[in-house]
């Protein structure tokens, strides 16, 4: 039970600091466009592979769709949360290596007979 809250945390922790990077790109710190790309290659790693980072992101998701469809959120907080994910979106199947790759299908084995 400790160890699926701890890694939550983590997973939340990860993403905060991708977009602490970004405001850090976004205001033109030295050496902060490198720091960008390495930092979401990696997330985009953990990405793919943790549940609890999957998990993170939907919650994200979640509160910035809740956000966005509130009566009183204007239009342009709309407009801006949705061209967000769509690029967010784009970014994650453009990045995804099982694409490219054909798929990490499974392999099933056949019994002998």
């Amino acid at each position: 039970d400790y160890y699926d809250a701890s890694m939550s945390l983590v997973a939340g922790l990860e993403i905060a600091l991708w977009f602490r990077i970004l405001g850090s790109a976004i205001l033109f710190t030295r050496g902060s466009w490198i720091l960008l790309v390495i930092y979401t290659v990696f997330l985009r790693s953990r990405i793919a592979q943790s549940t609890f980072v999957q998990g993170m992101i939907r919650q994200v998701a979640a509160r910035g769709d809740g956000f966005a469809n509130r009566q009183d959120s204007p239009p342009a907080a709309r407009n801006a949360w949705g061209t967000f994910k769509n690029i967010a979106q784009q970014a994650h199947n453009a990045t995804d290596i099982n694409r490219y790759v054909g798929g990490a299908q499974p392999q099933v084995q056949k019994k002998a007979q």
